[in-house]
């Protein structure tokens, strides 16, 4: 089974589990450390967007300038929006499952999988000079009703 089929059911159980594991460790040591706790993961998570984010934005004009595309640099550019969304949505679980999107090692690794799993489609467009056909001409004919 692919993971794009298991993603709707993920996406379905991670709140419920998310929720329960709130619920389980608000039980083991209160409610205002588990509240403070969850403030504490978003503002380090933010924090950490922040400057991850800076950081991937600067490889990615670097590969720009270049000549390079930044294949790469843009989808952990997605990875880390990803984690951001995931730091905003309260819980322990999607904090931590956003803890792998902000490390720079762990999202590099995760880059690599997607890319390796073909989660996207790669297109390519066709390069000039590569081709021996050369440029393709197309006639016809043009007039204008005035």
């Amino acid at each position: 089974m692919s993971f794009l089929r298991l993603l709707p059911i993920f996406l379905l159980l991670l709140p419920i589990v998310d929720l329960i594991l709130l619920v389980k460790i608000g039980g083991l040591i209160g409610v205002l450390p588990t509240i403070a706790l969850v403030l504490l993961a978003a503002s380090a998570g933010g924090w950490l967007l922040r400057q991850q984010g800076l950081a991937t934005l600067n490889r990615v004009r670097e590969s720009v300038t270049r000549g390079e595309l930044p294949a790469a640099q843009l989808l952990e550019g997605i990875i880390l929006l990803l984690a951001a969304a995931l730091f905003i949505a309260p819980g322990f679980l999607t904090d931590l499952i956003a803890v792998i999107g902000l490390v720079p090692p762990l999202r590099r690794w995760l880059t690599v999988q997607i890319l390796r799993w073909g989660l996207l489609g790669v297109v390519s467009a066709p390069t000039p000079g590569r081709s021996g056909a050369g440029p393709k001409t197309i006639e016809g004919e043009f007039w204008r009703d005035d």
